[in-house]
């Protein structure tokens, strides 16, 4: 596990004094902390990549960003093969939220109406994949490699489409997390925006095509209930993916995951990095308190906005972005995660202005090609040549629009690669 980590996952924090139960959804300060043992500065690169982000202004804040989406069923029994319709109403949930329409916007308490905000963000669903698998995705206590797997053919699961214009959404089964004889049950997780230059070499994801949003099959769409261990029965109304989308565009916990919040006591230095979410020392518990303060706030004593989407209160109460975190998620949109904007909507209908796509260039590990012609040949014979003309690669690819293509046994340096009479340059770093 190389990369900061948003985990969001039900953790019964057991310490030595400690008996109350703490339901801890996202693992976030303890991974922190662990990836600072690794790579010493990395707690510090984290805070300057947020901070980017939250200075980043917006050069189009009335335009509609479209984020194209495509969704990964990846199952081993029949109840995981979600249908079609409940995939669409995740969309439509996640529409909803990131416009705010939603229908529960009104329950928003008085106070909190003027910092609410429009995030203006859309979502395109562009192809549900269906996997069949006979594995299983469980992650451990310190490492996400397990559920992981999901998101690679070759373990059991699918390979991202073009994590670079797409978000690649992954549902499945995540197998519950093991600690100290109790299962606590995983319900999604996000990797936060990477690839900035100041991060700390490999921070980021193992791979580009690691990047996206996880989530367990039982909480994905809406108009349902999960049972949670100690708490019960919880209501899901499709808020775990609009909370870990967040994530993915670069939204921390209202909280500040302060270390104290984390053992079930509250820690009210631990910051949000967004000015207009009111101090919050500690998550809510799947309720909503509206009595809840837990920080004062000055000059306003505000009480913790349960309502916030990045919270873990009641899916049946979330329902409101703030105009700070709106603010971070289209800097990010324009920074980190601008190719999910720039894909010309030519090639996301699959028009033909080339015969293929290429990105990122530069490149690392991999290449995704996004192919706009399935008709020119049965087959596309892909080939990579050095500037001296000598072949580096040549391979065979199936009838998909999109491909990953695995350079890392490539040495730095600029490549030629030829697709169909169809050639474009690229550089490995």
């Amino acid at each position: 596990m190389r990369n900061f980590l948003f985990l969001s996952l039900f953790f019964f924090a057991q310490a030595q004094m400690q008996a109350q139960f703490q339901a801890e959804p996202c693992f976030y300060a303890p991974a922190i902390e662990a990836m600072e043992q690794q790579l010493p500065g990395y707690r510090e690169a984290t805070q300057r990549t947020f901070e980017e982000a939250k200075r980043s202004t917006p050069t189009l804040l009335r335009s509609v960003y479209k984020i194209p989406v495509i969704v990964h069923i990846v199952w081993k029994n029949a109840d995981e093969n979600l249908p079609d319709s409940i995939v669409n109403q995740q969309i439509t949930i996640l529409n909803q939220a990131y416009r705010r329409q939603n229908a529960d916007a009104v329950n928003l308490r008085n106070i909190f109406k003027p910092i609410a905000a429009d995030p203006m963000i859309e979502f395109e669903l562009k192809e549900i994949r269906r996997v069949n698998t006979t594995k299983d995705f469980q992650p451990s206590l310190f490492s996400l490699a397990g559920a992981d797997a999901v998101k690679q053919t070759a373990k059991g699961g699918d390979d991202a489409i073009d994590p670079e214009h797409f978000l690649n959404i992954w549902v499945c089964n995540i197998k519950p997390i093991n600690i100290l004889g109790s299962s606590s049950p995983l319900l999604g997780y996000a990797y936060p925006p990477a690839g900035l230059t100041h991060w700390p070499a490999n921070s980021a994801a193992a791979t580009k095509g690691l990047d996206g949003v996880v989530i367990l099959h039982k909480v994905f769409g809406g108009n349902k209930t999960f049972d949670v261990p100690t708490l019960g029965s919880v209501a899901v109304r499709g808020k775990t993916c609009v909370h870990e989308v967040g994530h993915y565009l670069g939204l921390r916990h209202v909280w500040g995951d302060g270390q104290a919040a984390l053992l079930g006591g509250k820690d009210c230095k631990a910051e949000d990095g967004v000015d207009d979410t009111p101090h919050s020392g500690s998550q809510s518990q799947f309720d909503c308190d509206t009595t809840k303060n837990s920080c004062p706030d000055t000059p306003v004593d505000f009480p913790d906005m349960i309502e916030n989407y990045m919270d873990y209160s009641s899916e049946t109460c979330t329902n409101t972005f703030t105009k700070g975190q709106v603010a971070i998620m289209r800097g990010v949109l324009e920074g980190p995660r601008k190719g999910l904007t720039q894909l010309p909507l030519a090639n996301r209908e699959t028009a033909n202005p080339t015969i293929f796509d290429l990105s990122p260039n530069p490149a690392t590990d991999f290449i995704y090609l996004t192919i706009n012609d399935l008709n020119q040949n049965k087959n596309h014979l892909l080939e990579i040549f050095d500037l001296a003309g000598k072949n580096i690669l040549t391979k065979v690819l199936d009838q998909n629009n999109y491909q990953t293509i695995d350079i890392q046994a490539i040495p730095s340096g600029f490549y030629l690669l030829k697709m169909n009479g169809s050639m474009k340059k690229f550089y490995k770093m």
